[in-house]
């Protein structure tokens, strides 16, 4: 099992792969989430808040499919928002990119937005409590993986693990296994849930 990191630790693996990061979303292997989770906010047609949003790849792709809706990243790796501001299209002020820390981050009920945490919830000890942050009402999308990393202080070996620890905050949602393939067989695999908060 991989272990709790902090900043920077994901500074230094941003720095080292930045380069990687920077391709189109469609160069990576996870591409099929970012991909259902892009078409999940456009199909909403709400604004985004992208929580744990890395270097962009959501941004990258909702951009990459028309979207012109607000956008608002956030993440507590001041590399990987750099990656990610240099994403930014000219002239995109409905993006902003923020630097903060998701254990003390505070969202307004205030604000009608969608919120999508992808590749985020299986780096957090406090996981539960980001998820109980989200506004109550609130459109969610969240992914959680089957496979262990050195940054992941847990994984779901079973779709119905994951439904059991996050289900329950939500009021509707359904349930989506997307697998990950690479050279043509399934290595990794993500379960998400999306729905109503």
């Amino acid at each position: 099992m991989g272990k709790l990191r902090d900043a920077s630790w994901y500074n230094a693996h941003f720095k080292k792969k930045k380069l990687f990061y920077s391709k189109p979303p469609s160069a990576s292997t996870v591409y099929p989430l970012y991909r259902d989770s892009a078409q999940w906010v456009i199909n909403l047609n709400l604004p985004v808040t992208d929580v744990g949003c890395g270097p962009g790849i959501l941004y990258a792709e909702l951009r990459e499919r028309g979207f012109g809706g607000r956008y608002k990243g956030v993440d507590f790796s001041s590399e990987a928002l750099s990656i990610a501001e240099s994403l930014k299209r000219s002239g995109d002020n409905k993006c902003s990119f923020v630097n903060a820390d998701l254990e003390s981050i505070i969202f307004s009920p205030k604000v009608r937005t969608s919120y999508v945490i992808c590749e985020t919830l299986e780096h957090l000890e406090h996981d539960v409590e980001l998820i109980q942050k989200i506004p109550f009402g609130s459109p969610l999308w969240i992914s959680v993986p089957n496979f262990d990393v050195a940054s992941h202080v847990r994984h779901f070996k079973e779709q119905q693990s994951a439904v059991e620890r996050y289900g329950k905050f939500f009021q509707t949602f359904s349930v989506n296994s997307i697998p990950i393939v690479f050279r043509g067989k399934e290595f990794h695999r993500y379960y998400v849930i999306a729905g109503m908060r």
